[in-house]
């Protein structure tokens, strides 16, 4: 069961309806026994109460989208830290596409001129594609100047939750404006990039032969890049 998913959480609330009627019921019986047994009942449901509360919180923050996030699995796999200043690297995502249950792991493309301007956020431009139209999309992510491309390919059990806290590790790790961010996706993962857009972010179509001419297309109505000084 995935981490975010209702059936786990069904799971989990019914496990505490059931326990919390199991203390209910106990709690006027078990003779010499009473304290111990109320104290394990109380305190089991109790714990499974938060634990629901919990996995609804999850399931809408996004702060832990998968077990492997949950245990640290991928730690050693994915680079996350302060924003990146200049002579230092960008975050590498190979071999953690299944944190995001992606087809393929994303890639991220910044300026060429990103380490010598340690004091610039520059706008967020994600691009939901198909594997094949990778080395296009790469291609154009790269002479799109002035943004930060983040390349995902999604799988069928991709959610928007899951894009969306890759997006959020990303502005952990690089230097993201807060506030200028679009979508450009391929039209069989439109109804994705809508969701994951929401009222927040500008969604573009493509076909997914004009990569570049879309991908600057859709840069050109994101906001420039912002110095220290002006970073709202």
């Amino acid at each position: 069961m995935r981490l975010t998913g209702f059936p786990l959480i069904l799971l989990a609330a019914g496990a505490a309806v059931g326990t919390v009627a199991l203390t209910v019921r106990m709690w006027p019986r078990g003779g010499r026994w009473r304290p111990l047994t109320r104290t394990v009942t109380g305190v089991c449901a109790e714990l499974l109460v938060v634990a629901t509360v919990g996995l609804v919180v999850n399931r809408y923050q996004s702060f832990y989208p998968s077990w492997q996030a949950l245990t640290g699995g991928d730690a050693k796999q994915v680079t996350v830290g302060r924003p990146v200043t200049a002579g230092q690297e960008v975050p590498d995502f190979r071999g953690a596409a299944g944190r995001w249950h992606l087809l393929a792991a994303p890639r991220i493309s910044v300026p060429a001129d990103y380490p010598a301007r340690a004091g610039v956020t520059f706008p967020l431009l994600v691009v939901l594609h198909a594997p094949v139209d990778g080395q296009a999309v790469q291609a154009a992510a790269a002479r799109t100047p002035d943004v930060v491309g983040l390349a995902v390919v999604p799988a069928a059990a991709t959610s928007p939750a899951d894009v969306r806290a890759l997006i959020d590790e990303v502005r952990h790790s690089v230097r993201v404006s807060d506030h200028g961010w679009a979508v450009v996706t391929d039209r069989p993962h439109r109804e994705l990039a809508d969701r994951v857009a929401g009222r927040d972010g500008t969604v573009v179509t493509t076909t997914g032969r004009a990569w570049p001419a879309t991908l600057a297309a859709a840069a050109g109505e994101l906001p420039p890049p912002l110095t220290a000084p002006l970073r709202p």
